[in-house]
């Protein structure tokens, strides 16, 4: 087998079998490089089994997903909100509370409300000691300039204080500019100054000689209107203005194009529509279950699927007040399955809107209800999410063990090719003697 070329590890190519014909070095060597691989191989079944396993529980996990959003929307809807139409999106944003007045508004906006940002103008060393002064104001406060105080230690005072302003550097190859921005939006909120005895707000590049701002930004109050009345307001939160209703600007229309909103009738048909998303989710998941606990399942008999069979059929018990979800409409088959009466909900709503609200979406209601028995299952700290999460470390050791025994294997793979190397070259040596024995026996016998 003389003259076979194999290249191994870190010890690049290896011509085997030059010294000889007898032993197949070759094969010596891949013997001990496969005894060395086998010793992964209880690590490798390990980690196969723990991937399979974890990825059952995270599909079953994700199977279930859509049902803890439908239920996590039950939870948080308040029940009160009156549903909002808009002809455009993207300039305003409008939420109305159940006090709200059904109707149309055409909401034009012209300005946004925006914050007082200044400075820029000079750069500075921070490290650098504060020129004294006195008689200092920012926004109507003191700011009093300590014995040997450095400007990072001005600045982390002012953001520290209640002038309400934040301070920020910018750092170019000259050194650190500060620029300072209100808290809050609008003209009112503008920021305002006093040099005193110094010229701190001139070094710093706040002002300019003549102590003018260096406006990055000017304040502003934003201006809009409603139904063609001309408005301000210091921020672009828009309260109070129309009952129950609660407007956001965005952006500024295009002239003369108005946004109209329309504002619904009732939050009846709201209530009703995300119980019955709910209620469709919660039956797509009976199913689901049933093929993962079924005959054959792959996680038949397992707790998993007891504990959510259990977090499921939590809502045929629940109770608010003496009524139960079947005093709703709401009826559990033999399957587990959900049979939504949606004509017998809609007039529970209407009849005691209080007393609806408050069973599925109160405090204490169903959805939240719900919630907290699906979190025990499917949340961080629940059956499943535990479960998963002990699969994870159980393959991170894995993986940790695999990596130090193919950092053991490298460094004895590279003994074994030096081994075999070098009994390569001891049978080449041993061959040139034999040849030459030969010869020289050969030649005797001749003469």
């Amino acid at each position: 087998m003389a003259g076979t070329v194999t290249a191994y590890g870190s010890n690049g190519t290896q011509i085997w079998g030059l010294g000889n014909t007898l032993i197949n070095t070759a094969d010596l060597v891949e013997m001990e490089l496969q005894a060395l691989e086998a010793r992964k191989s209880p690590m490798l079944r390990q980690k196969n089994t723990a991937t399979t396993n974890k990825q059952t529980y995270s599909n079953f996990q994700n199977d279930f997903s859509s049902l803890i959003q439908a239920v996590r929307k039950v939870a948080s809807f308040t029940g009160s909100e009156k549903a909002v139409t808009m002809s455009t999106a993207g300039y305003v944003d409008v939420k109305a509370g159940a006090s709200a007045i059904s109707g149309s508004y055409k909401i034009e906006v012209a300005k946004l409300a925006t914050r007082h940002q200044v400075g820029g103008g000079t750069a500075i060393n921070l490290a650098a000691t504060v020129t004294s002064a006195t008689g200092v104001k920012l926004n109507g406060k003191d700011v009093v300039i300590d014995a040997g105080m450095t400007y990072k230690q001005l600045i982390d005072k002012i953001n520290g204080g209640d002038y309400g302003v934040s301070v920020y550097t910018i750092k170019d190859a000259t050194g650190d500019r500060l620029y300072m921005t209100a808290k809050n939006s609008g003209v009112a909120s503008a920021i305002t100054i006093e040099s005193g005895t110094g010229s701190l707000w001139q070094d710093i590049g706040i002002v300019d000689g003549s102590n003018a701002f260096k406006n990055i930004i000017e304040a502003q109050d934003a201006e809009y209107s409603i139904n063609g009345v001309s408005l301000t307001n210091a921020s672009n939160t828009v309260e109070n203005i129309l009952p129950g209703v609660s407007i956001t600007l965005t952006t500024p229309t295009p002239a003369n194009t108005p946004v109209t909103v329309n504002v619904g009738d009732s939050s009846v048909n709201d209530s009703v529509s995300i119980i019955q998303a709910m209620s469709n989710e919660y039956n797509n998941a009976i199913g689901k279950l049933g093929t993962y606990g079924g005959e054959g399942g792959v996680l038949q008999g397992s707790n998993a699927v007891l504990s959510t069979s259990r977090a499921l059929g939590a809502i045929s018990i629940f109770q608010v007040n003496g009524k139960y979800a079947s005093s709703y409409g709401i009826q559990m088959d033999k399957t587990g399955r959900i049979n939504l009466d949606a004509t017998k909900l809609q007039d529970a709503f209407k009849k005691d809107p209080d007393g609806a609200k408050a069973f599925f979406f109160g405090a204490n209601g169903l959805g939240k209800y719900l919630e907290k028995q699906l979190d025990k299952v499917f949340g961080e700290t629940g059956s499943i999410g535990s479960r998963i999460k002990s699969y994870d470390e159980e393959l991170q050791k894995i993986n940790t063990q695999i990596t130090k025994i193919d950092e053991l294997n490298r460094s004895r793979q590279d003994a074994i090719i030096a081994k075999y190397a070098k009994l390569e070259q001891q049978m080449a040596a041993l061959n040139t003697q034999l040849n030459y024995i030969k010869a020289v026996t050969k030649k005797d016998n001749d003469d």
